[in-house]
């Protein structure tokens, strides 16, 4: 073929080109030529990794070719969205940084039109449910993106609507998140980087993208990332005089220090941070934090001084906890009362958590439920009831598409039932493997087991 213009070479790395000219410019770069490849350099990692292959193309390309040509195109367009998104992410967060250092006045808001205060409540009931329903918090977040979206940009003005715009996709994306749905917490929280962008650079709202953004990349084990956006976080709210949500910051830190493995740092985060919020303002979280802190300790195996704190704080946590909040300290009881040898106690508190999760759709938090109460059933000698909890947990596992590492050792625990080789220790090891990988896939299956 001819070299492609510089328009269809534009479209093409836009993904405006159609199906049939992206096949014929993606052979015409594959075949060599210097020119065009020059001009699409910059993308050519995402398109075709660091060292593209010459390829020898048949003169005829069957149906077969075709939808490899298709899924390589869409896979490369992908990878360079997933770039521009990131741009815009980071650049947010700069903006926010600078926001934060020379401290702007913020765009009084205009008279509110009566859907606006319908959108408020949807954000601040959605707020509210994080901990108790994440169905229904879904729901709610979508119904005000959608309220959000129907606002007039010619009645608020076109920065406030991308504001208003941009709070319903952060708490749209935090809803994914904690329905345990990343990549499309990923995109939302994405998009509402490009509208703060757009918008009028509060930095109030800035704070709480980068709050979820924070708790999202923790999620994906992105440690470093969420760190440098909570320190923004805290640098804010310390300035504006806001000891509460600095130690929210400091919370969130612990919490997350605690997922890579820094128990004693996570541990004394939590405490400073405890320190500094007022329990009257947001209850919630003061019991999040003292969860946290039992959570740590059963990790680290220190059962009695965990069942200890969960004790002396469980009025707190049942007049306060929520639905989701509820379930996990449960698990948590079915966990302590299995290292305590209390077997009993711990079948039935792993039931109530595993029925719980199911009713509440956190499926990963289920499966991983179903294998803590598989050991405690081998325990018991009960290997057949043992193997089916297993087959169902690794059913939902590859349903999920969890990574290769948490898959291989499912896998293998499902074979050693099969062989009839399996150990409640075996269980166990792979129980605490999995509750690591779900926020550190770079754990490596082979170094755990092997």
């Amino acid at each position: 073929m001819d070299h492609p213009t510089l328009v269809e070479l534009e479209g093409f790395l836009r993904g405006d080109l159609p199906a049939r000219e992206s096949r014929a410019v993606v052979i015409h770069l594959l075949d060599g030529c210097d020119r065009c490849r020059e001009v699409v350099s910059p993308y050519m990692s995402a398109l075709f990794g660091e060292n593209p292959a010459e390829v020898e193309l048949s003169a005829e390309l069957d149906a077969a070719y075709d939808a490899a040509i298709d899924r390589a195109f869409s896979a490369a367009r992908e990878r360079l969205r997933q770039r521009r998104e990131s741009s815009r992410l980071h650049e947010a967060l700069a903006l926010f940084k600078a926001k934060t250092i020379t401290g702007p006045t913020v765009p009084a808001s205009p008279a509110p039109v009566p859907e606006f205060a319908n959108f408020e409540s949807l954000i601040e009931r959605c707020q509210q449910i994080r901990y108790e329903d994440p169905r229904q918090m879904l729901g709610l977040a979508q119904q005000a993106l959608l309220v959000a979206e129907h606002l007039s940009p010619e009645q608020i003005g076109p920065h406030r609507a991308a504001d208003l715009r941009c709070r319903a996709l952060i708490e749209l994306g935090n809803a994914w998140r904690v329905s345990d749905r990343l990549d499309e917490a990923e995109k939302t929280l994405q998009q509402a980087a490009g509208l703060y962008l757009q918008g009028t650079g509060d930095p109030q709202l800035g704070a709480r993208l980068f709050d979820v953004q924070a708790s999202l990349d923790a999620d994906r084990r992105r440690f470093d990332a969420a760190a440098d956006e909570l320190d923004a976080v805290y640098a804010f709210h310390r300035r504006q005089g806001d000891d509460h949500m600095a130690g929210r910051a400091l919370i969130s830190k612990g919490v997350y220090s605690g997922y890579s493995g820094r128990t004693e740092e996570a541990i004394r985060l939590l405490r400073r941070g405890l320190a500094r919020i007022d329990a009257d303002r947001d209850p919630g979280l003061t019991t999040a934090a003292l969860h946290n802190q039992v959570r740590l300790l059963v990790d680290s195996g220190r059962f009695r001084e965990a069942r200890t704190l969960l004790w002396q704080n469980r009025p707190q946590i049942e007049q306060i906890g929520g639905q989701v909040r509820q379930l996990k300290v449960r698990w948590m009881e079915g966990q302590i009362h299995a290292g305590l040898g209390e077997l009993d106690r711990a079948e039935q508190a792993l039931r109530d958590a595993k029925k719980g999760f199911r009713q509440a759709d956190l499926l990963y938090k289920e499966a991983l439920t179903s294998l803590e109460l598989a050991t405690v059933l081998l325990q018991q000698g009960r290997a057949d009831e043992a193997r089916g909890l297993v087959v169902e947990a690794a059913e939902v596992f590859h349903a999920l598409k969890v990574h290769r590492e948490a898959l291989a050792a499912v896998l293998l625990l499902r074979k050693a039932f099969d062989t009839q080789a399996a150990t409640a220790a075996l269980l166990h090891r792979v129980v605490h493997f999995l509750a690591r990988a779900e926020h550190d896939p770079s754990l490596s299956f082979k170094a755990w087991f092997l």
